[in-house]
């Protein structure tokens, strides 16, 4: 395999599943290696005691 690798990132919501469909379409078309990266929203961070 010569070609760059086709990226996609999931966070589990219905766009990114659909997304990782399409990559992993296209690195078969490409012969090329499939790299998923799986991402999180964490929370943001407050001081303790600050009102959310």
């Amino acid at each position: 395999m010569s070609s760059l690798p086709v990226v996609a990132a999931v966070d589990g919501s219905d766009d990114s599943l659909r997304a990782l469909d399409w990559a992993l379409h296209a690195a078969r078309l490409r012969d090329a290696p499939l790299r998923v990266a799986h991402v999180r929203h964490y929370a943001a961070w407050t001081q303790p005691g600050a009102p959310i």
